[in-house]
């Protein structure tokens, strides 16, 4: 086996090897997992990012405030300051928006965690506490299309170089197919024979 035909095939069988463990886990190859740490307090909901790949992603809610507080998530395009409030405008009216989760009832000084499945796409993270949303207690997140991983390049080896290129037509024929003497002589029979026919 050549050098390079080895590097490919250790290649391959790393990467169905990969594979394999990741399936043999239950996962989904393309999925990518990340934690937001969300700091809530009065009057503020902050993650230590503001964006996430596509994927199954863990909210650490952590109240360092003096209340209580709660985290849910939103799929939306509008703004966070412009979420629909029920009636009496104490809360946002999450029945008319797409809840992703939530993490409800977070004691002053406890964190809690939950792991919620995000596709693409705009978010808001708000406490609902009634006036806390109101208060100030919202913020954008986006959550991105997972980054395809480039396949490793392998350097080609002596034999995948392409064949040499074979000699110009004429330029190493028969012996005799360039002599110029030898091609006259050879005419000069031939018209003798046809003439005699």
């Amino acid at each position: 086996m050549s050098p390079s035909t080895a590097v490919l095939t250790l290649v391959g069988f790393t990467a169905a090897v990969a594979l394999f463990a990741v399936a043999a886990q239950g996962g989904d190859v393309s999925a990518h997992a990340a934690t937001v740490n969300v700091d809530l307090h009065e009057w503020s909901v902050t993650p230590d990012v503001g964006s996430v790949e596509a994927g199954d992603v863990t909210f650490e809610a952590a109240n360092t405030g003096s209340g209580e507080h709660e985290l849910i998530v939103i799929r939306t395009d509008l703004a966070p300051a412009a979420l629909p409030l029920t009636a009496d405008g104490a809360e946002v009216d999450v029945s008319a928006l797409d809840v992703i989760g939530e993490i409800e009832e977070v004691a002053p000084g406890l964190t809690q965690s939950a792991t919620f499945t995000l596709a693409p796409g705009d978010y808001v993270l708000i406490c609902n506490v009634p006036f806390h949303y109101e208060a100030g207690m919202t913020v954008a997140f986006t959550v991105s299309a997972p980054v395809e991983e480039a396949a490793p390049e392998v350097e080609a080896g002596p034999e995948d170089s392409p064949p040499a290129a074979l000699p110009a037509a004429g330029g190493g024929g028969l012996a005799g197919a360039g002599d110029g003497g030898a091609s006259a002589a050879h005419l000069r029979r031939c018209s003798r024979r046809c003439s005699r026919r």
